[in-house]
């Protein structure tokens, strides 16, 4: 979820990644706020749900990363544990205010 003017929104990314794939295989998505370089986003929180695509069942302890890019930069420097994020509870990380 992002703060923008003038109400927040909502992002969504779908990552299909096959089966079998190689590890370190990498998916890239982006996501286009539309706001101006000169304007301001917050990032609230992330949430994460990884399912199988043959089933549909949810999978637990998959070695999965995300990192957030604003620019060229990475915000933070750190990448994220998607697995411990998903499996917790409310498969969400929210940031601090």
């Amino acid at each position: 979820m992002a703060n923008q003017n003038p109400q927040p929104e909502i992002y969504t990314t779908r990552h299909d990644i096959p089966t079998g794939s190689t590890p370190g295989t990498v998916d890239t998505q982006t996501v286009f706020t539309q706001q101006n370089s000169s304007e301001e986003v917050r990032i609230y929180g992330l949430s994460v749900n990884i399912y199988t695509t043959t089933t549909g069942v949810a999978v637990d302890n998959k070695d999965f990363t995300a990192k957030i890019k604003i620019g060229n930069s990475f915000v933070p420097s750190q990448e994220f544990d998607l697995s411990v994020i998903n499996a917790s509870t409310s498969k969400m990380l929210t940031f601090p205010t």
